[in-house]
């Protein structure tokens, strides 16, 4: 079950790993949804597919090896904000692959 999970949204997780590579900080769910928009624009995502909304983004992102989860508190505000960062790339395809 949890192999086909990971199968589901294959092109989505693809973009999403593509956008994360081309981001050098940390990122949140929307932030790498409007670069997603923007690459998807350039032609270097296809356009036939869903974007994904920041929930289900996140959701996508939960559990993904080789992606650190941090919160961020933004200035002049009181909630904390889920950003994510590629640390470790290999790692991150092989999870994609179903590997690690």
């Amino acid at each position: 079950m949890t192999n086909n999970k990971q199968r589901k949204n294959m092109r989505a997780r693809r973009a999403i790993l593509l956008a994360l590579r081309m981001c050098n900080e940390s990122v949140t769910a929307n932030q790498l949804v409007a670069r997603m928009t923007d690459l998807q624009a350039e032609g270097k995502i296809a356009r036939n597919f869903g974007m994904p909304n920041p929930r289900t983004l996140a959701n996508m992102l939960r559990g993904w090896k080789g992606i650190k989860n941090e919160y961020i508190y933004p200035t002049e505000s009181r909630t904390k904000i889920l950003a994510y960062q590629l640390v470790d790339s290999d790692k991150a395809e092989g999870w994609l692959r179903g590997d690690v």
